[in-house]
C-alpha cells in the first residue's frame, strides 16, 4: 500500500510507512493511489526541502573546493596560472554534470537520501545535467533569488530545476 504522505510503497500488512513513519490505513480501507510515474503527482513531502538542499550545497562546495584546489595545485606546478584556474573550472563542470548522471545526485544530496530526476523519475542525461548546471548561474545571478524560490515552490524547484525540468526527490521515488 502506498503512503499518502510520501508515496512510498509499503507491505499491505504495515501499520506505519517504512520511509516517513506516517500511519497507514487499516486493511480494507482505501489507501493512497500508486504514484503515476510522473514525479509531479507526488505529495510535497516527497521533494527535497530547501534547508536540506542548502546544507547539501555546502557539502558539495567543500568537496569542490578540495577537488578544484588539488587540480589547480597540480597544474600550477606547470607554472601557468591560467591553466590552474582552468583546471578548477573543469573540475567543477565535471562534478556538477557527472555526479547526477553517474550517481543520481551530487554527494551532498546523496548524504540526505535525495536524487535528481526528470519528471518521469529517471536519472538525468548528460544534456539535462549540463543545462541544469548552466542555469544554476541564472539562479544565483540576482541575490540567489532563483535558489530562494525553491523554499516557496510546492515541488521545491529552484529556477535551474524549472528550466531543466528536474526535481530533487527522496530516493525511493527515483527509478533505479
Amino acid at each position: 500500500m502506498f503512503c499518502g504522505r510520501c508515496g512510498t510503497n509499503n507491505p499491505d500488512v504495515a501499520q506505519f510507512c517504512q520511509s516517513c513513519g506516517a500511519s497507514l490505513p487499516a486493511a480494507g480501507v482505501a489507501a493512497a493511489p500508486a504514484p503515476s510515474g510522473d514525479i509531479r503527482s507526488l505529495p510535497t513531502t516527497a521533494f527535497g526541502g530547501f534547508w536540506m538542499r542548502f546544507i547539501a550545497v555546502i557539502i558539495d562546495t567543500v568537496i569542490l573546493g578540495g577537488i578544484g584546489g588539488i587540480a589547480g595545485a597540480i597544474v600550477a606546478f606547470t607554472g601557468s596560472d591560467d591553466a590552474a584556474s582552468g583546471a578548477g573550472v573543469l573540475a567543477t563542470v565535471v562534478y556538477d554534470v557527472g555526479a547526477p548522471v553517474l550517481w543520481g545526485a551530487h554527494v551532498g544530496k546523496l548524504v540526505f537520501g535525495y536524487r535528481l530526476v526528470t519528471a518521469d523519475g529517471k536519472r538525468l542525461t548528460v544534456g539535462t545535467a549540463f543545462l541544469r548546471y548552466l542555469c544554476t548561474y541564472l539562479s544565483a545571478i540576482v541575490f540567489l533569488i532563483g535558489y530562494i524560490t525553491a523554499a516557496f515552490d510546492s515541488r521545491k524547484q529552484a529556477w535551474h530545476d524549472k528550466i531543466a525540468g528536474t526535481y530533487v526527490v527522496r530516493a525511493q521515488h527515483a527509478q533505479k
